[in-house]
């Protein structure tokens, strides 16, 4: 599924930037983003799409199943306290 939503951000640039507005609150030009699926890192685990977009914007977009939101230690993989 992750790949699929990553498609079509790479599909859909209207897509990419109400998605990149409604989730992190800025307007990003869809054209210089760079959209990356399965980013493997061996000191700070997977992450299932990553979006860039120059200086200003990195998303990390993580599917989880169910209910079930990701406790503290995964959150610091991604932005250390």
């Amino acid at each position: 599924m992750s790949r699929s939503v990553a498609w079509v951000m790479s599909q859909c640039p209207e897509f990419l930037s109400v998605f990149i507005k409604r989730f992190a609150g800025c307007n990003v030009d869809p054209n210089t983003a760079v959209i990356r699926c399965q980013v493997i890192e061996k000191s700070s685990g997977r992450t299932d799409v990553e979006i860039q977009a120059s200086e200003s914007l990195h998303l990390i977009i993580e599917a989880k199943r169910g209910w079930e939101l990701p406790g503290q230690s995964q959150l610091n993989k991604y932005f250390p306290a």
